[in-house]
């Protein structure tokens, strides 16, 4: 079961080894090497003199009042039917360093003062940690991976009469123990398609420190003699890389974004909650299922249910993203966390007090109107199509806030500005005046910015953007004419995001303190749209992502979460997929007041544009009969289609030219990549009938009997039963022989991007 740690490690560190596994027991070596000198410095606190002990490349422990030392997480890859673990560390070439004073006492994030050294950690004789390492969690990485996690703390601190010492071990070899054992009954749960089960290895090579060992030690159906296999009547009739859960009204508006999507190649199912939760799969509720088949029903209510629904898609049909859109959806609550962390985290045995980390990406909107997700639609559209509309230069540029007299958005902006090459940083005691809200929103109206982070104090209706801690406190609301919040009164004017006018130059946001997008209504705030759903909701303004707080966070705990957040997101620009490596790289670091309330608003498979995007500018695409070829691209770029009867696929180029073979030449084709304007192909419909009720955007659209002399002449027929909808931002020819049946439906409209 993956528990859910404190940052707090050193409780988890007891005072004796494990007693050891008989001889016959299998195990797995390391050998981790500590080789640099520790970095030894001094801190007065209190009027005290304390030790700071340091190490490159590892973070410290930080139980509040035990010394703090290097912590260095080590993963093992074990068999899957492995279990009783140990763990015995040999330290080598141990160095004494003698300390002039105590080493530093763990301060809690909370701000809430200084804490004092724990008295028995600190007493004369006592060594802190007792052990160097111990084994501290157990996972199953991509639903099947078999892991297992080891603290191991090179450094010991020793109090004696003579004075404080720390011994440094130049290297830590670690002999991970553990006994087989033949389960009865199921078979334990694995990826079966053979693509995702190959991509889970590949992760799951990336955390352990023996990855050769991965894939043999991954369950082998070959090898299942004597086991049950599981039913084979699995929900496999549509699989799905993107799930869309939403109320049956929703479904209409939301055809747009599954167009988008469908179009770049991502397989998209829209199902209704109803149409969840009464999953013969999902009714019974949430279960946990065990290494060996065996099996605990967490709850019966209906967010269990849709867990267990989107747990069996992510098992069996691929399920990479989730969208939940609408008011409808259940919302989980763990403590006193409203959290999509439920649902992304497939592998944990939630018990509403432990909780592990996201196995997929999620996203969620508020609104239960279409009209809601028509305006978010239109956004994500611009911001994804045509951001700018050609003046894209703003989407280089990033905009950072900072409360007043509060210094740790520094360490943000910075970050910050290893993503984006033009970073402002908006701070009162640098500009030296008051800032009011309306002067932030002059800030980007006049600017533009592609990316926006505010680490201010925040609640539901509204951020604080100034506070003097004397009564000239200044706020950015949702919506400038309601203006509610306990105990705030604010005379300004203009002050509200939806007098952003970013129309065309829509952003993505982080707020990454306070409480602006609860999932659930907070006595005192009135009616209105919450911070969150204003800006992704709100129409001709703000932009489609918001990574927000369902509950307000302490500032020191909010910063630890964003900083390892943005780091990420150098490298994985798809915003949710950089959360998704923050919760699995800082799983140990992160308390869980600091993942369950960071939740996403938006569509989760976003990418982030990082710098002002480059245009396709000789990308050819020829249509036969049965194919379609496409050159003039970059290696590395994909190429994507979509069939009339919403089939998709989709290429990664190895040169500049991909061939689809055995494709409907009346497909849509997109060819995209990071920081690259997606080409769509004209669409060039011609011999076919399209039975199928699709959604299509497009730039420019031809169709007719002979209007590709490349392929066989025929009519084009929208099919009674059908309807046909083009958006589109260029021309759209009929010629000859195209015709609509009577009972179908036909429909051009202007494209919103």
């Amino acid at each position: 079961m993956k528990r859910f740690y404190s940052s707090m490690l050193a409780a988890l560190i007891v005072a004796v080894f494990l007693p050891l596994i008989p001889a016959a027991a299998q195990s797995v070596s390391y050998n981790a090497a500590y080789q640099n000198e520790p970095t030894i410095g001094t801190t007065t606190l209190n009027g005290v003199t304390y030790t700071t002990v340091g190490y490159q490349g590892l973070y410290n422990t930080m139980e509040a009042g035990m010394p703090s030392l290097p912590v260095e997480y080590i993963r093992f890859s074990v068999p899957w039917n492995a279990t009783d673990f140990s763990v015995k560390a040999t330290c080598a070439k141990v160095r004494m360093i003698p300390l002039n004073y105590p080493v530093l006492p763990s301060q809690t994030l909370d701000g809430g003062g200084f804490t004092l050294p724990d008295v028995n950690a600190y007493a004369t004789g006592s060594t802190f940690p007792a052990q160097v390492a111990q084994v501290i969690d157990e996972d199953r990485v991509a639903g099947e991976n078999h892991t297992v996690t080891i603290a191991v703390m090179p450094m010991v601190y020793s109090r004696g009469n003579t004075g404080d010492t720390l011994q440094a071990a130049e290297s830590v070899n670690l002999t991970l123990s553990y006994s087989l054992i033949t389960p009865n009954g199921l078979i334990p749960k694995y990826r079966r398609d053979t693509t995702l089960r190959n991509e889970g290895f590949d992760f799951t090579r990336g955390l352990v420190v023996n990855p050769d060992d991965v894939r043999g030690n991954a369950f082998c159906p070959s090898s299942a003699t004597g086991l049950r296999m599981p039913d084979e009547q699995l929900p496999t009739d549509n699989p799905s890389t993107y799930i869309i859960v939403t109320s049956g009204n929703l479904r209409h508006p939301l055809r747009r974004l599954a167009a988008l999507k469908r179009q770049k190649g991502i397989p998209v199912k829209i199902v209704t909650v109803a149409e969840a939760i009464s999953d013969p799969w999902a009714s019974g509720g949430d279960y946990y299922y065990g290494p060996f088949g065996d099996s605990t029903l967490i709850t019966t209510n209906d967010f269990g249910k849709l867990r267990q629904y989107l747990k069996i898609n992510y098992y069996h049909n691929g399920t990479e993203y989730a969208l939940l859109a609408g008011d409808s959806i259940p919302v989980a609550t763990c403590d006193v966390y409203d959290t999509d962390v439920y649902y992304s985290d497939v592998n944990s045995n939630w018990s509403f007090g432990q909780s592990g980390s996201a196995d997929y990406q999620v996203g969620r909107l508020f609104g239960s109107e279409p009209r809601e997700f028509d305006n978010y639609t239109d956004k994500l559209l611009r911001y994804e199509l045509n951001p700018g509309k050609g003046d894209r230069s703003y989407l280089s540029r990033a905009l950072s806030t900072r409360l007043h007299e509060t210094d740790i958005s520094s360490d943000v902006t910075y970050e910050l500005s290893n993503i984006f090459s033009d970073v402002t940083w908006m701070a009162p005691e640098i500009d030296e005046y008051e800032i009011k809200g309306c002067d932030l929103l002059d800030t980007i109206r006049t600017n533009r910015y592609g990316c926006i982070s505010t680490l201010n104090d925040g609640f539901p209706s509204g951020i604080k953007v100034y506070d003097d801690y004397e009564g000239a406190s200044h706020y950015l609301w949702a919506i400038d004419t309601l203006k509610v919040a306990p105990n705030v009164i604010d005379n300004e004017t203009g002050n509200g995001l939806n007098l952003m006018d970013n129309k065309n130059y829509p952003a993505v946001y982080f707020s990454l303190l306070g409480k602006t997008m609860p999932f659930s209504t907070v006595t005192g705030y009135g009616t209105g749209p919450n911070y969150g759903k204003s800006f992704t909701m709100g129409k001709d303004y703000g932009g489609p992502a918001f990574l927000g707080l369902t509950y307000n966070l302490q500032a020191n705990r909010a910063k630890e979460f964003s900083k390892y957040f943005l780091q990420h997101l150098r490298t994985h620009t798809v915003i949710t997929e950089a959360i998704y490596y923050t919760h699995y790289y800082h799983y140990y670091y992160l308390a869980q007041d600091m993942i369950l309330p960071f939740n996403y608003l938006g569509d989760p498979a976003i990418d982030l544009w990082t710098d002002a995007p480059l245009e396709y500018n000789s990308v050819t695409v020829a249509r036969t009969n049965s194919s379609i070829s496409v050159t003039g691209i970059m290696s590395g770029a994909t190429v994507s289609y979509c069939e009339n009867d919403g089939s998709v696929g989709k290429v990664t180029a190895t040169s500049s030219s991909v061939s689809l073979t055995d494709v409907d030449p009346n497909s849509t084709v997109m060819v995209y990549a990071h920081n690259y304007i997606p080409y769509i192909a004209p669409l060039v419909l011609q011999n076919t009938d399209i039975d199928q009720s699709q959604y299509v955007i497009a730039h420019e659209v031809l169709a007719g009997r002979q209007v590709d002399s490349n392929r066989t002449n025929g009519d084009v027929t929208v099919k009674e039963g059908a309807e046909y909808e083009i958006e589109a931002a260029g021309e759209v020819k009929l010629a000859g022989g195209f015709s609509v049946e009577k009972g179908a439906a036909f429909a051009i409209r202007p494209a919103s991007f």
